[in-house]
């Protein structure tokens, strides 16, 4: 982590004499990287929405997994469906643009996006995915 000093002199109210402050302050914005969970109709649809974000850089990635088995209750009725996830890696600040983006362009009345953060993880891949992004 890169770091800048900066030097501020004032003087001091009651004496009148010149006061210095030393601030240590970083350059790094800190990341706060989460990961979005979106459940899709199908892998076609997930990998159109996960091409739509990465493109508009509102995510670094799109993971798309399909084969799985959501068991829900919609308007009253237990429902079972074969669904597909798909994991956007994001920033926390992109979060509602990519949210609107998703539910513009998905085919369900209610999706499901929900943002989850990353707590800790590799130092270079978290700096890839700011690297990727509008942040």
């Amino acid at each position: 982590m890169s770091s800048e000093v900066l030097l501020i002199v004032f003087e001091a109210e009651e004496t009148g004499v010149p006061a210095i402050v030393v601030y240590l302050a970083t350059k790094i914005k800190p990341m706060k990287p989460v990961f979005v969970y979106c459940t899709c109709k199908n892998a076609e649809e997930a990998i159109e929405i996960g091409q739509k974000v990465v493109e508009a850089e509102l995510a670094a990635c799109a993971n798309v997994l399909p084969g799985m088995r959501s068991i829900y209750k919609w308007k009253g009725e237990l429902q079972q469906d074969e669904e597909c996830v798909l994991i956007l890696k994001s920033h926390l600040a992109l979060v509602e643009a990519l949210t609107n983006m998703v539910v513009a362009a998905h085919s369900y009345e209610t999706p499901a996006v929900v943002a989850l953060p990353i707590v800790d993880g590799s130092p270079a891949y978290i700096e890839w995915m700011a690297g990727e992004m509008r942040v």
